[in-house]
């Protein structure tokens, strides 16, 4: 058993303010634990969950092996998919386990991290409010990892000291116009609003010169790229029409010594 990683398609940091967003979940990308009895290593926050769940649940003291593939740090919601799993592991409340989780490590999180990756669908995500489950989309995604560790919690603090809400404003529309656009399958037009986003969150602070560079690399493939999640490193997303196009954009990236990239089909 494992739990899956995940994007943000569209809409991350508006997503914190009321607006929509569009989540989808990775299952190339996951990770899955182990209880043991012997001694290993583990992190603060790793000790942190354990502890959360030994003070409210009825469980035997173990230790957590973790097998990862999803890039550390990078927007894709591997905090989310460590509580998640470990909650499974030991068979007790996952939402209990990763509402708490998830406020310690981010501080105030949208929540749409969890909710995509507990039910393993796309969804449209708006805070307290009933989601919107979406059919696979059957485009090709690039994800390309700049190494780069992202800081959730930091960038979620850089726009609120922007205090630009005509932005996160512009922001929600351009998702609004983003959702249509997925439902329709109407591709050349969501990697349209994909440069919009990424120009407002650029604007906000939270992307990056790899980032950007990513960007500007991926022009040729793409029909869109941007960054995923909330940003200062982390992840791109680059939307691509075919396998092909993707595949060569792989290639381009590696030749650019950006190493870790994958095609995933959602």
């Amino acid at each position: 058993m494992s739990t899956s990683s995940k994007i943000i398609l569209i809409g991350e940091h508006s997503v914190v303010y009321g607006k929509k967003a569009i989540a989808i979940p990775i299952k190339n990308l996951s990770l899955s634990v182990s209880l043991i009895d012997e001694y290993i290593f583990e992190s603060e926050h790793v000790k942190y969950i354990k502890s959360l769940i030994e003070e409210n649940f009825d469980v035997p003291k173990k230790y957590i092996k973790i097998e990862s593939n999803i890039p550390k740090s990078a927007g894709m919601g591997s905090s989310a998919s460590l509580a998640i799993e470990i909650a499974r592991a030991y068979n007790v409340d996952e939402n209990f386990v990763v509402l708490n989780a998830e406020k310690k490590k981010h501080g105030n999180p949208s929540g749409i991290d969890s909710t995509v990756i507990l039910n393993e669908k796309a969804i449209i995500y708006q805070k307290n409010e009933k989601i919107e489950f979406l059919s696979k989309l059957n485009a090709f995604i690039v994800i390309a990892n700049t190494r780069e560790y992202g800081n959730t919690k930091k960038a979620i603090e850089i726009v609120k000291e922007k205090n630009r809400p005509d932005l996160i404003d512009d922001l929600g529309k351009i998702t609004e116009l983003a959702i249509v656009y997925y439902k329709n399958k109407s591709l050349v037009n969501l990697g349209k609003t994909f440069e919009l986003a990424q120009n407002i969150l650029k604007q906000l602070g939270v992307s990056s010169e790899k980032i950007e560079e990513i960007v500007e690399l991926s022009k040729p493939y793409s029909l869109g790229t941007k960054l995923s999640g909330g940003g200062l490193g982390g992840v791109t997303i680059s939307l691509c029409n075919g396998l092909d196009n993707a595949r060569e954009l792989r290639k381009v990236l590696r030749k650019n010594k950006i190493k870790d990239v994958f095609i995933v089909r959602i």
